[in-house]
């Protein structure tokens, strides 16, 4: 039970760092944009 909660964990954190990433990516590519215009 311990590994398995320990893997579920690791695939929370996973999964929050990539929600977390894509819309700070998001918003570099539009301050970017901005920049480069």
């Amino acid at each position: 039970m311990a590994e398995s909660s320990h893997e579920y964990g690791r695939r929370q954190v996973q999964v929050t760092s990539v929600e977390w990433l894509l819309p700070l990516l998001g918003l570099g590519y539009l301050s970017g944009s901005w920049l480069g215009a």
